[in-house]
């Protein structure tokens, strides 16, 4: 990287400039030295660009360049939000792989819409990987009382140190 500036607005704008690219670290940004945008949501979901042949995640180069670091290779650049094209530097950190999949969304094959909440035997059932080793924390008639069991669960989780997404949608 051989050029770095910060504009002061109403917050400041962090850039790094390259021989390529402009990567604005507070806005989770890549665009070509002429400001034109780079790049697209892959069908993962992330925001990519193809560099030298090939295709790099947005998240992944952010990380890397607002830190100076490369990122370890048993470490993930996990996005706190947990929305994938979320990729301001604040937004992101480094975790494990068990981190990283507490972190995901719901699955696309999901019934319930709701993440944890799967449906068993005619009833909803909430489980939850912590560690590898998935925990059941009951069956419920009703979907609204199985959001609010699961939401206890993760509020729990998150206390001792986890960093599981929590889901307050509205009750039906």
């Amino acid at each position: 990287m051989s050029k770095i500036s910060v504009s002061i607005r109403e917050k400041p704008i962090i850039t790094v400039t390259d021989d390529d690219f402009i990567y604005n670290i507070t806005l989770g940004r890549i665009t070509k030295l002429d400001g034109s945008k780079v790049g697209f949501v892959n069908i993962g979901g992330y925001l990519v660009y193809k560099h030298e042949g090939k295709m790099i995640k947005v998240h992944r180069k952010i990380y890397e360049v607002g830190t100076g670091l490369p990122i370890p290779k048993n470490l993930f650049v996990c996005h706190k939000s947990g929305c994938k094209t979320d990729n301001r530097f604040r937004n992101l950190h480094l975790g494990t792989n068990t981190q990283n999949q507490e972190e995901r969304g719901k699955q696309q094959n999901n019934i319930s819409g709701h993440k944890n909440i799967r449906r068993f035997k005619k009833k909803w059932r909430v489980d939850i990987q912590v560690n590898g080793i998935k925990n059941y924390y009951g069956y419920y008639e009703n979907i609204n009382d199985a959001i609010i069991a699961r939401n206890k669960v993760i509020d729990q989780l998150n206390l001792n140190g986890h960093r599981f997404i929590v889901e307050y949608p509205n009750i039906i």
